[in-house]
Parts: structure tokens; sequence; C-alpha cells
């Protein structure tokens, strides 16, 4: 099937813009323990307000009893706090419109000193439902860093409330709860509001974004493994995605359409190009005949009128002169070159009448072989005779 260019000009912007447009209909964004979410700009509310610390390179806690990395955290910083039996749960709280979450915390490892609380049992909830726990006891002094704590993939897509509770429940033991929060990753879709991810049954959806395919980053992305002791509760589905800085969909319409307009303007000047060039390369038609060289002087008398007798009439064909005249007895062979036999259109009468002229001169040469004319000698002799 043979495309024209007008055709191709037409699909290549449909070809690359559609494919971009699509690509661009779910985006992760992250929303940070202190910088809040850069799409949006909400903020987490962590309450009491009092009993929350914010922690990071540029928050040093010497006296804290946990001391994690900040490095290994997102932009280098997270909120904490401890809860003690008989305290009400510490709480962090955000908005974000999307069709999953995804919540990363620090869990701490063992310390020497046995009154540091560094077990961490939270309570998970979406628009005041409580959906997921998650309960951990460290066994060894390794802190895990960007860990995933709860997630979900079966949301509408629309504005939804997330809050963690920090639990210190006696059930868990008499040391209480720590929560050190780092970020949320939420994916937000452009399909219309209060509508569900593709494939909603109740259940994370079979063809939900890669979580994992999000960059932008400057921190290190999350493990995703599972903690390796105390958790009895953990809801995980698939690798633990990686922080967004919240590059919105927008902008991936719009590198989309500049690569469409690039490569765009490429095809087109490839395909100019090459017209061009088959142009440049077409034969222009040959109209020069070559004919044999033929030099009637060289022939005998005789020979040259018994050949004009046995001629036949004129035809039309501009090769006529070269079938009668014999070539020239002093050119090479090599030098002698065929005569074309099939002539432009255009010229077939040129080629007629230099036949005839040709054939014509040829008779007149014959005649005056033949017949010579008088010379002043034989004129003389008749007069002297008369």
């Amino acid at each position: 099937m043979i495309i024209d260019l007008h055709s191709l000009v037409i699909l290549l912007p449909a070809l690359v813009i559609f494919p971009a447009l699509a690509l661009a209909r779910q985006n992760n964004n992250s929303i940070d323990d202190t910088n809040g979410d850069p799409f949006t700009g909400i903020m987490p509310v962590y309450a009491p307000a009092n009993q929350w610390i914010s922690r990071g390179t540029a928050r040093p806690c010497p006296g804290c009893g946990v001391q994690p990395d900040p490095s290994q955290t997102l932009l280098n910083t997270w909120h904490e706090i401890t809860n003690n039996l008989g305290q009400d749960p510490g709480t962090v709280t955000f908005n974000f419109t999307g069709i999953a979450l995804y919540v990363f915390c620090i869990l701490s490892g063992t310390v020497q000193e046995r009154l540091v609380t560094t077990e961490s049992h939270l309570a998970f909830f979406i628009d005041d439902q409580q959906i997921d726990t998650f309960n951990f006891v460290p066994n060894t002094p390794t802190y895990q860093y960007q860990q995933l704590v709860f997630s979900t993939e079966s949301l509408a897509n629309e504005q939804h409330t997330f809050r963690m509770d920090n639990v210190a429940d006696p059930k868990f033991g008499q040391f209480g709860s720590i929560a050190m929060f780092d970020y949320a990753l939420y994916t937000r879709s452009t399909d219309p509001p209060g509508t569900g991810p593709p494939g909603d049954s109740g259940t994370s959806p079979s063809n939900s974004p890669d979580p994992n395919s999000v960059s932008g980053s400057d921190s290190p992305a999350p493990s995703g493994d599972t903690p390796d002791a105390g958790v009895t509760s953990q809801k995980t589905s698939g690798p633990a995605p990686a922080p967004s800085t919240g590059q919105g969909v927008r902008i991936g319409i719009g590198i989309g359409v500049a690569a469409a307009v690039i490569i765009l303007g490429v095809t087109v000047f490839l395909l100019l190009r090459l017209r061009r060039r088959r142009r440049s390369r077409r034969e222009i038609p040959d109209t020069h005949v070559e004919t044999a060289m033929f030099a009637p002087a060289h022939v005998p008398a005789e020979r040259r009128l018994s050949m004009m007798k046995q001629r036949p009439p004129p035809t039309r064909g501009y090769n006529d002169s070269v079938a009668f005249f014999p070539s020239s007895s002093s050119a090479p062979a090599s030098s002698r070159a065929p005569a074309s036999t099939t002539p432009p259109s255009d010229s077939t009468q040129l080629y007629e009448e230099i036949a005839i002229l040709r054939n014509e001169v040829d008779r007149l040469r014959v005649i005056a072989d033949e017949v010579p004319p008088p010379t002043y000698d034989s004129r003389s002799s008749r007069l002297s005779r008369e």
C-alpha cells in the first residue's frame, strides 16, 4: 500500500500526539511530609501539632532515641511522633484527588536503651473509613527507609481524605508506638471525576499505571521490601512506587506536541529531499540519432548506379539513409555505432526530410559520375569542326 506525501503529513501528528495523550492520562504525584504536594499545594496536617517533630538534615535531634539517616529519606525530611499507652493517637491527614494511594514511612531498628519506643502500630483511613493496619516490631538495629506501609488502588477518581493514626494499644505491648512519616504518593487520572480506575471491580486494577514509571525524584528509590520482623499486616500490591516531584499531565501533553512537531518537520524535509533526488535522476530522452558514416566518392560509379536502381521508394523512416548507403571503408569498425530504430515521435518528420535530402544528394552524385559535364577541350574541338 502506497501512502502519498499529503496523507503521511496528515497522519504523523495523530500517530505521535495520540500516544502521548494516552500515556499522560495517569501520573503519580508525591506529598512530602514537609513540602506537601507541589502540584496542588496541599500540605499534610499533623495533630496534635505540638507532639509531632519535624526532623531532617536541617533539623537534627541529638536527644531523640531513634536516629535515622536523613539522606535516605525523600528530600531529607520526615515527621515523627511517639505515643505512649493511654494517649490519643497522633494523626497525619491530607486530601488528594486520584485513583490510588501509597504511604511510605521509616521503620526503626532496635536500640540499646530499653525505654525507647521502636515499634510501629498504624491504622489507615480513607474518607473516615478504616482500610488497613500496619504493625511492626524490629529485631535488628537496621533502619528501613521509604517502606511502603499502606497502599490502595481501587479508588474512585474524585477527592479523598486520608488519615494515618499512630496507635498505642496495650494489646501490642507496653512500649507504645512510633510513627515516622516520610511521604505519600497518589495516582492522578484525567478521566472525568467520579469514575473509577480502568477495570475497577473492587480490587486492584490489572492495567493500573506502573508506579515505578514515575521519575524526577532526587532521593533514593524505595526498596519495597517487606520489613524483616514483626509485621502482622501490610497491604502491598506490586513493587513500591518511586516518589514524584509532581510533573503534571499538561507537561506530558506539551512534550508530546513538541515531539510531534519535530518529527513532522524532519519527515517532511526528508521526503522533499528524496523527491528532488528522484527528479534529478530522471533520464532525459536521447534525441541524438547515430548514423553510419558514408562516403559515396569511395564507391564505384557502377555500384552506386545499381544501388540506386535497386533501392525502393523512400518510406516513413529516418534511417533509410543508413540502410541504403554503405559505411566508409576507411572508417574503423569500432567507430561505427548502430543506428537508432525508434526515434522520438516529435522528431519523426525531421528525420524523414533528412533521409529524403540524402537520397536526392546521392542521386545527383550518381548522375554527375555517369554523365560528366563538358570540358573546355571538347567544346573547342566541336567548334573547330563546325
